[in-house]
């Protein structure tokens, strides 16, 4: 008896903890991406574009990983680079992103870019 309520608590536990993960993604260095003929440097937080230059936000690029192999954040900005070369600029900073999670299991990443001059 005291076996089949420690089996039924330890799954219920594995099921709750694996809805509940989260993520910490450390403020860095501005990056420079690449596709093809588009460039961007893509700066962490508003801060950083506001500190390097930024006078005008231009557009706002929503993108995830999806079709690609790489689901991280970094992925999904990848995957959605060239959109920002779309919009006549070469500068971005993310507005927002996050990561799918299904019972622990990563899915898919995305992510809002700013495009600014």
């Amino acid at each position: 008896m005291n076996l089949r309520k420690t089996l039924s608590a330890f799954i219920v536990f594995s099921y709750l903890s694996g809805c509940a993960t989260g993520s910490v993604r450390m403020i860095g260095h501005a990056a420079t991406y690449k596709s093809g003929n588009c460039e961007v440097m893509v700066y962490q937080t508003k801060s950083q574009a506001i500190e390097n230059g930024m006078t005008k936000e231009v557009c706002i690029v929503e993108g995830s990983s999806a079709f690609s192999f790489d689901h991280s954040i970094e992925g999904a900005i990848k995957n959605n680079i060239n959109k920002i070369c779309q919009c006549g600029v070469k500068n971005a900073y993310i507005e927002s992103a996050h990561t799918e999670s299904q019972m622990g299991i990563k899915g898919v990443s995305y992510i809002n870019l700013v495009g600014f001059k």
